[in-house]
Formats: C-alpha cells, structure tokens, sequence
C-alpha cells in the first residue's frame, strides 16, 4: 500500500501557509485550503504519475498544482515524499 510523508521542509511551509491563511482569510477558509492540501496528497498517493515530471529542475521530482501551490514530491518504495510546496510566484529552478 502506498503511503505518504512530508519532508520537514514541506511540513514548515504547510504551516506557513495555513498561518499566512488565517491572518488573510480567517481561520474557515484556512481550514478548507488546508484540508484541500489533505486531498491533493491523497490524489497523489492514488496516482503517482499524476504530477508533471520536473526531473530536468530537479531528479526524480514530480510536480502537482493546488490552486495557487505546487507541489513537489519523489516516490519509490511505496511512499510519496511530499518534498516541497511553494506558491506560484516561486521560481522552481531556484526554490528546489
């Protein structure tokens, strides 16, 4: 069964992100975007290859977009390493 974790890298940004949420957008919306996020892994986890592949910014890295994030994960052995996730206004070739 495949699984997935997030690097702590991903974690922190998760955490920034659902912070910067909720001084933006109130705490309700904060949770649906985050839940979001919960969903979009799951779809990854469904479908490994769903992700567009970014192997030629970074090897074996895969990309996933949720609304105004991407993210960035690996897999092999049964698990998905949710690797990154940036905003899109991030540039990838110097944020992987």
């Amino acid at each position: 069964m495949v699984s997935y974790k997030l690097s702590n890298e991903a974690e922190k940004q998760l955490d920034a992100i659902y912070e910067y949420s909720i001084l933006k957008h109130g705490l309700q919306k904060a949770r649906i975007y985050l839940s979001g996020f919960a969903e979009s892994f799951e779809s990854i986890v469904e479908n490994p290859m769903i992700g567009w592949d970014y192997g030629f910014v970074k090897k074996g890295y895969r990309r996933f977009e949720y609304e105004n994030h991407s993210i960035y994960y690996t897999f092999g052995n049964n698990t998905i390493v949710i690797q990154k996730i940036l905003h899109k206004k991030q540039d990838p070739t110097i944020n992987l």
